[in-house]
């Protein structure tokens, strides 16, 4: 007789165009209980690299953040410590120059 195995993780990723990444994120990870991926590691790595200019990031929450993107994730879900992405259920945010309704 076999043992019943544990079920498959959950791997999902919706990509959501915006025009304000960093808004979308807080009022959704707010409606999901879904956590705010911090990706400041990452982007302070590679800024202190010289591998991104200034440009490319603001500050939200306190942190280092992507000028046009970010991501919440189901906080049950791995993740990644040294990039904040998250392994499991995410939403993500990009900015894009279109307008949306």
């Amino acid at each position: 007789m076999t043992e019943p195995s544990a079920p498959a993780p959950l791997h999902w990723k919706l990509v959501v165009d915006t025009a304000d990444p960093h808004a979308q994120a807080d009022f959704w990870g707010a409606a999901l209980h879904y956590l705010v991926e911090d990706h400041s590691p990452l982007i302070e790595r590679l800024l202190s690299a010289g591998a991104v200019p200034p440009e490319l990031v603001v500050e939200s929450h306190g942190r280092h953040a992507w000028r046009d993107a970010t991501g919440v994730r189901h906080p049950q879900d791995p993740y990644q410590e040294e990039t904040g992405v998250g392994l499991g259920r995410r939403l993500l945010f990009q900015r894009v120059p279109e307008p949306k309704t």
